[in-house]
């Protein structure tokens, strides 16, 4: 069933609806009809207080940047953003100076004033969450790191003492065997030297009889060469 829309006024009609009018509606005509009233009284109401709620929307957007210009999100902690604390804020910067176009103006205002603000600081504050976790990660990551290396460095180190310790051991086992062949070698050595002195010694009386004889002689032929005696022949000494 078709319905024309009409505007109908919000105050109460002082003359009764005509008798046919519950006959011809149905109850879905009838709310669709206080529908279109309420907002066809929206609309008029609107544009009565036009300028006053942009006006008011105005003010909260200024208010908002003005939030966002002096917000440090450096100054040692994370921004306020919740709903008492930024009403608290909204209402420090202008007071009730808002509440100067009428009530309409006013909810526009306490309704736009400080939202984008909470936004914003909201994810400042999602983003100091993130980098103070990626900093604790990162602090975390590099005591990690430090510990790694000097574990590593002190494993290094220990290996590198058994190697030596091995490797001293090993130096000092060819040593003993070097110095003991050749101390065998020396001992060898100094046996067959004590057996040739023994040969030795054995034949020096012969050779010393020997010579001893030779020298006599020649001393005997020198002396009667100097006194010119003839040398008298001796037997030879068994």
């Amino acid at each position: 069933m078709a319905v024309t829309h009409r505007h109908v006024s919000l105050e109460p009609s002082a003359s009764p609806p005509p008798q046919q009018q519950p006959q011809n509606l149905t109850k879905r005509d009838v709310r669709r009809n206080r529908i279109m009233e309420r907002l066809q009284g929206m609309v008029d109401s609107f544009a009565s207080n036009q300028q006053n709620h942009y006006r008011a929307q105005l003010q909260a957007v200024q208010v908002d940047m003005t939030l966002v210009l002096r917000a440090d999100p450096y100054d040692g902690g994370p921004l306020e953003d919740g709903g008492e604390e930024v009403r608290e804020m909204v209402e420090g910067m202008l007071g009730a100076g808002a509440a100067a176009g009428g009530e309409a103006s006013t909810r526009d205002y306490v309704a736009i004033a400080g939202k984008r603000y909470a936004e914003f600081a909201r994810e400042v504050n999602d983003k100091l969450e993130k980098r103070d976790a990626e900093l604790v990660a990162l602090h975390s990551n590099y005591h990690s790191s430090v510990a790694e290396l000097e574990r590593l460095t002190q494993q290094k180190l220990h290996q590198a003492e058994e190697e030596h310790k091995a490797l001293t051991n090993t130096i000092r086992l060819r040593l003993q065997a070097s110095l003991t062949k050749k101390r065998q070698q020396l001992l060898r050595d100094k046996e067959q030297l004590d057996i040739a002195d023994s040969n030795a010694s054995s034949s020096i009386p012969t050779t010393s009889a020997s010579t001893t004889r030779v020298h006599q002689a020649v001393v005997r032929t020198a002396k009667h060469a100097i006194s010119g005696t003839a040398p008298v022949a001796q037997a030879p000494a068994n």
